[in-house]
């Protein structure tokens, strides 16, 4: 404040005031980024390194430099025309240079000036410069502008908390509205813009009129925000206040008797759904632990929304619920032959596992021996090289015995508790994708697909493998659990059906728990057979062709799987066929064919030349 007294002595003395009378032909010019220097005012700056020369340059001579405000604070090496043409002579009082060569500089503003023309901007930028002298009315209207502009900043402090209260007492002090409009705009929160604006303006009239609507705006804002954090508080408070009445009902509740809850609350549904669900005796015990816990807890407990989620896992699943198997071991092979050409090897040995169990299941004893146990609850491995339909077989044999179908690709699985499931500790825990999939399946013996059981894995979080040892296991999944649930789900009535491409990638104890039956492949004719029956046929709908418009030749059809296709399977026979469609659509689009005949001969137009000698 001593500092400050004695400048403001010095300009009123007339040292510093009449600067105009000592003015230089040229004028050092120093570019300002994100701050206006007013007159009357110490400001403190930090100039950067490459300026630094402009304050040793003006330092040699009497001290006097140029502040005029960078237009985009994204300039970095400003040029004139990109600085504002107003600003205000000062004069260094201070200075400090840090360790990496930028200077604090404290600059007293003197007089407000204005840019004549450039004079240079190398090495330094110079200009011939004219005072601009403010209007200093004073009359009623100034004094009632003071009086609002006081008024606002008082209202503006009192909301603010970044805004210190000496700045207050400080504001009341000043009698000069020219001095007080500076003081004001500069400690309070205006933006660059805005404070460049009150510089620009030649009255103190328009200056103190523009820093009202300023600081009303100001105003307005600080009280939305002030009205914003109170509503959020008080929010808060009703949640906890509702809270507390929460459980003093309870307690009233409990002491006259009645129900924890009220009718029709979450509670009580949860409860009628236990009571109506067909659960076993272990899981509605657990069901009905939970719910007792879900009761006293309140909504906002984090604890809440996971009782509720084990709650609805556990009601959901189909614990009882199985769908009857068809006997008609005729239309099972039926539907093998409709679903599949060939393999009759493979299909012979599925009505064999298909009969036998439905023999045992319906002469063997109500509770199940170890013999029935052992014959049921074979698990089947279908090993073959890609393309010779081990999952679709899986699909026929849950359509020949009316199950419903589930499958699970088991390739790249390397936690363990993607079988397992998670521990309820965990947030977000999940049951495990066996469980999952018996649920997606609405029934607990459906015929449920373990795709590419050969690709495995493990790493630091367990072995998938060992975990699926007790899902395939007989004389185990009668009483699988999962980790999530934390009650025995019988998986026994379920047919696994694994699929793998190879045996040597499965570990011993798990390949000792399934049969293997190998699929080594089609011949070509068996090929030419699918390939006329289900692949050519399938194709035309999947491109919106009918059989009218297209017919394939036997020849076309041998000549893409001797000369474009070598596989045991048939998937790349299968994009071959798809490949000529979409070329013999064309054709008949662009010609208007109505029929078109594909031969050996258009096969080798469209696909070019062959890939393989057969």
């Amino acid at each position: 404040m001593d500092n400050n007294t004695s400048n403001n002595a010095e300009i009123e003395n007339g040292s510093l005031a009449h600067a105009s009378a000592s003015l230089p032909e040229e004028l050092l010019i120093m570019p300002v980024h994100n701050q206006v220097v007013f007159p009357t005012i110490a400001t403190p700056l930090m100039i950067p390194p490459q300026y630094a020369g402009v304050v040793d340059d003006a330092m040699k001579g009497d001290k006097r430099i140029g502040l005029l405000t960078v237009k985009s604070p994204k300039t970095t090496d400003p040029k004139p025309g990109q600085m504002h043409e107003i600003g205000t002579i000062g004069k260094i009082m201070h200075t400090n240079r840090s360790a990496d060569d930028t200077l604090l500089v404290i600059i007293q503003g003197l007089k407000r000036f204005k840019v004549a023309h450039w004079v240079a901007d190398d090495p330094f930028l110079r200009a011939r410069v004219v005072l601009t002298p403010e209007v200093v009315e004073s009359d009623l209207e100034v004094e009632a502008m003071v009086r609002n502009v006081r008024k606002l900043s008082a209202e503006i402090i009192e909301l603010s908390q970044q805004i210190p209260d000496e700045f207050g007492s400080a504001v009341s002090e000043i009698n000069d509205p020219l001095q007080l409009a500076y003081v004001i705009a500069l400690g309070l929160n205006l933006g660059v813009d805005e404070r460049q604006g009150i510089l620009d303006q030649n009255s103190v009239k328009e200056k103190l009129l523009q820093l009202g609507r300023h600081l009303s705006r100001e105003r307005d804002l600080l009280e939305i925000g002030s009205k914003i954090q109170s509503d959020i508080q008080k929010e808060m408070t009703d949640t906890q206040r509702k809270f507390f009445l929460r459980r003093q009902l309870e307690a009233i509740q409990k002491e006259l008797g009645e129900g924890e809850e009220g009718q029709g609350s979450e509670a009580e549904t949860y409860a009628k759904r236990i009571e109506e669900a067909d659960l076993s005796e272990e899981a509605r015990n657990e069901a009905l632990r939970e719910l007792k816990r879900f009761k006293n807890l309140s909504p906002q407990s984090a604890e809440y929304p996971m009782i509720q989620t084990y709650l609805d896992w556990v009601l959901d699943l189909p614990w009882k619920h199985t769908s009857e198997d068809s006997d008609d071991i005729p239309g099972a092979r039926r539907v093998l032959d409709e679903d599949h050409f060939g393999l009759n090897d493979v299909k012979e040995r599925l009505i064999e596992y298909l009969a036998v169990r439905s023999l045992v299941r319906s002469r063997g004893s109500s509770g199940g021996t170890d013999n029935e146990q052992s014959i049921i609850g074979v698990i089947l491995c279908l090993v073959g090289p890609p393309g010779v339909g081990k999952t679709s077989l899986g699909r026929s044999i849950a359509r020949a015995l009316g199950r419903s179908y589930t499958r699970m690709s088991l390739g790249g699985l390397r936690d363990e508790a993607e079988i397992r499931g998670h521990r309820r500790t965990y947030i977000g825990a999940m049951p495990g994708r066996i469980i999952q999939a018996i649920k997606r399946s609405g029934t607990r013996n459906p015929v449920f697909i373990l795709d590419e059981i050969d690709k495995v894995g493990q790493d630091w979080r367990g072995d998938p493998s060992s975990a699926l040892l007790e899902v395939l296991d007989p004389a185990q999944n009668l009483t699988f659990r999962d980790h999530y649930l934390d009650v025995d789900f019988d998986l026994s009535e379920v047919i696994f059906i694994a699929t793998a491409n190879q045996l040597d990638t499965i570990p011993a104890p798990l390949r000792d728990r399934m049969e293997i039956i190998r699929l080594d492949g089609y011949t070509e004719q068996e090929k030419l057979q699918i390939a006329k029956q289900h692949i050519v046929p399938r194709q035309l709908k999947d491109h919106g062709l009918k059989e009218e418009e297209i017919t394939f030749m036997d020849g076309a059809i041998i000549k893409i799987i001797q000369d474009y296709t070598r596989e045991a399977g048939v998937r790349s026979l299968e994009r071959q066929i798809a490949s000529v469609l979409r070329k013999a659509t064309v054709r008949i689009s662009e010609q208007n064919w109505t029929h078109l005949i594909v031969t050996a001969d258009l096969v080798l137009e469209y696909l070019k030349k062959e890939r393989f000698e057969s």
